[in-house]
């Protein structure tokens, strides 16, 4: 199961043990070797969203995420706390660099969208790590400057440039660029899961982001 004790058991010890010694580089790799964990288990791990819009206009992204999970479980409860201190894309100074009582950035950008009477137009929001960004960007550019429906805006091909490469879902054509190019076989949850309600004349409608399935 991908919750099993042996698993919560095991990373458990491991931050346990971390908490015990020094924050320096090489302490995750000591960790390990004190207590290894098991090498069968599979990973789970990903970033939920959810869009609600109630009928007078009232509106909620809601984007939360394990990582890969940390482990641990709040005592009493059946909520395991997430290991964002172990995603490099948060730490760019390295792993226990975060100083205490100091806000965790964060690229979770659930995202609500106004007219210029501050009416409600739309909310989306989506998992994707550091794909998070550009997925949301593509999605609202589809929806507010080409006035796509919500699903054709959610199901067009996304893009995302990252160190150098440019990736692609298929569809997308490419010009003036000459670096490197990673082109996708079909949609990929690589891109994001942007959930998204707008209101397009006058009504509601929603979009569930088919690269979950």
């Amino acid at each position: 199961p991908l919750h099993s004790g042996e698993q919560v058991r095991s990373l458990y010890s491991v931050f346990r043990y971390l908490e015990t010694i020094g924050f320096q580089a090489a302490d995750l790799a000591r960790a390990m070797e004190v207590v290894p964990l098991s090498d069968h288990l599979p990973k789970w791990g990903s970033t939920t969203h959810i869009s609600v819009v109630d009928n007078w206009g009232n509106a909620v992204g809601l984007t939360a995420t394990n990582g890969e999970g940390s482990g641990y479980f709040v005592e009493g409860t059946d909520i395991q706390l997430n290991n964002m201190l172990g995603e490099a894309a948060l730490q760019p100074l390295g792993f226990h660099s975060w100083q205490p009582d100091t806000r965790l950035s964060s690229l979770m950008a659930p995202t609500i969208w106004l007219d210029a009477e501050g009416n409600f137009q739309g909310v989306t929001g989506s998992s994707g790590a550091g794909r998070i960004p550009n997925a949301l960007l593509q999605v609202v550019h589809y929806l507010v400057d080409h006035g796509l429906e919500v699903q054709a805006a959610v199901d067009r091909p996304r893009v995302h440039g990252q160190e150098g490469v440019l990736y692609l879902e298929p569809g997308l054509e490419l010009s003036g660029w000459d670096g490197a190019v990673e082109r996708f076989d079909a949609p990929s949850l690589f891109f994001g899961g942007a959930h998204t309600v707008v209101r397009q004349a006058g009504r509601l409608f929603a979009a569930a982001d088919r690269r979950r399935e």
